[in-house]
């Protein structure tokens, strides 16, 4: 399942978060499809995004 977002001033921390949010919808459901009740299921979704490998971004320069 795919997340539509409004579009952002930043397309690729939209990207980002599309992303975040499918694999957490994705392992809720299949946490479901496992029987796991509501709680475990949010654990597993919980997981999912501590899992996803996100870009090293470096804050802007201020100078």
């Amino acid at each position: 399942m795919t997340v539509d977002l409004p579009m952002s001033a930043n397309p690729g921390a939209e990207h980002w978060r599309a992303l975040l949010i499918d694999a957490a919808m994705a392992a809720y459901e299949q946490a479901g499809l496992s029987g796991l009740c509501h709680e475990g299921r949010w654990e597993c979704a919980l997981a999912a995004l501590r899992r996803t490998p996100l870009p090293s971004v470096q804050p802007d320069d201020p100078s």
